[in-house]
């Protein structure tokens, strides 16, 4: 006789798949707010707070799916347990002095949003049970959009003229050309490439399984040429950086930890070698930033929004509060304690024992790295994914700790992309 699934299990099923197709629109939203203002024709600011909202209201309904059945994980070894200390004390400082700035000045909305951004998604991340289903989520639709990048980028350079390029910078050898693609910015062009890279560079580790391996090839190839079109070089770097560890067991050689220091390292090099006009500017940027944030050691200024800026010489960059750097944007909303202590937690992160290496983690690494040169966490897609990479690595990776999700425990494995654990997986 069969058995009749009871409420309980029909029930569970039910919010399983609602906060599945929760994550996978969530997913979208935060990928297609670089895309929006490019196929609806209208200028960002218009576009930003309804997709803004979209976003927020996802990680929210999510959450909610998580109350009934409220369980956490709990980060597996000594090193994961003491950064994990260290990101939940470094986040209690930045919500409370994030808050105090807020106590001398009336905050805008657009305040408000920056302040859910980098205090506000975390806390909806580690409070759900769809942090893997948003991940897988995101990296799919990184790959969709970075190919159709790649395809809109290729024909341009072939004369058709979809988009044409769009600025450039002048080298000793001439003018190179940029092709941002739909984003129409490189940098939001550069880490859509960067994240599908990472999502397809574990396939390449099967190359018995000849066709998944030989598509893995072929969209790598395409999205490696539309990176050099779009001429975000910090993503170009990052990308072959993390496909090399992500494809070659080269981190059990070279400790994951490294990475970030090394990424940091090679930015900050050619950023103070000047070797043009943009590194030149970016360089006087970051140490006019240095000085300032040098006094904050206790608390900063808080979070506020800044317009974009004017124009792209040095005294408008400035005066839109551009460092060019996440640390000293941390440093300088919250000051240099909390900043270092957030910081080391990300390194103890990546210092934990693993058996292989996961796509988030290895993305954790790059994106960490960048923080020296760049600020991942000022937008949609890096801030969702640098804090869902770092819970991961605490929480999920290897799944050793206590389930998040108890009734979904079987599932758990299921859902966990293939590779992640034939070939690319967490470990303990």
């Amino acid at each position: 006789m069969a058995r009749v699934p009871g409420r309980s299990y029909v029930w569970r099923m039910s919010v399983s798949l609602i906060e599945k197709t929760l994550a996978w629109l969530t997913a979208f939203a935060v990928v297609f707010s670089l895309y929006a203002h490019t196929f609806f024709g209208l200028q960002s600011s218009q576009v930003t707070p309804i997709i803004a909202m979209a976003i927020a209201a996802g990680l929210s309904l999510i959450s909610l799916c998580f109350l009934p059945r409220a369980t956490f994980s709990i980060p597996h070894g000594v090193v994961r347990k003491l950064a994990a200390f260290l990101f939940v004390g470094a986040w209690l400082w930045f919500a409370i002095f994030g808050l105090l700035a807020f106590v001398g000045r009336a905050p805008t909305p657009n305040d408000w949003g920056l302040y859910f951004l980098e205090v506000g998604v975390p806390v909806l991340l580690l409070f759900s049970h769809a942090r893997l289903d948003l991940l897988r989520a995101i990296g799919w639709i990184c790959v969709g959009f970075a190919v159709l990048d790649a395809v809109v980028n290729l024909a341009d350079v072939s004369g058709f003229h979809i988009l044409g390029s769009q600025g450039g910078r002048y080298t000793a050898f001439g003018r190179v050309d940029r092709y941002p693609g739909l984003t129409g910015n490189s940098h939001a062009g550069g880490l859509v490439a960067l994240v599908a890279v990472c999502m397809i560079a574990p396939r390449m580790r099967q190359p018995q399984r000849w066709v998944g391996w030989l598509a893995a090839a072929l969209l790598l190839g395409l999205i490696g040429a539309s990176l050099v079109l779009i001429d975000a070089r910090r993503y170009t770097g990052e990308a072959v950086m993390a496909a090399v560890f992500l494809v070659v067991p080269l981190w059990r050689v070279i400790p994951l930890q490294l990475i970030g220091p090394g990424v940091a390292a090679w930015g900050l090099y050619f950023t103070f070698n000047r070797f043009d006009a943009d590194n030149s500017q970016r360089g006087d940027l970051m140490a006019d930033a240095w000085r300032e944030a040098s006094h904050n050691i206790w608390s900063g200024g808080g979070l506020f929004y800044r317009a974009p800026p004017d124009g792209s010489d040095f005294s408008s960059l400035w005066a839109a509060g551009v460092t060019e750097s996440g640390v000293l944007d941390l440093a300088t909303a919250f000051g240099w304690i909390a900043t270092v202590a957030f910081l080391v937690a990300v390194f103890l992160a990546l210092s934990a024992q693993r058996t292989r290496l996961a796509w988030p983690a290895a993305l954790l690494a790059v994106m960490a790295g960048e923080l020296a040169y760049g600020d991942p966490l000022n937008g949609f897609l890096g801030a969702t994914l640098f804090y869902a990479c770092l819970i991961f690595t605490l929480c999920d990776e290897g799944l050793t700790g206590a389930a998040h999700a108890p009734d979904r425990s079987r599932r758990d494995l299921a859902f966990v992309p293939a590779a992640w654990h034939a070939g690319g997986g967490g470990g303990t």
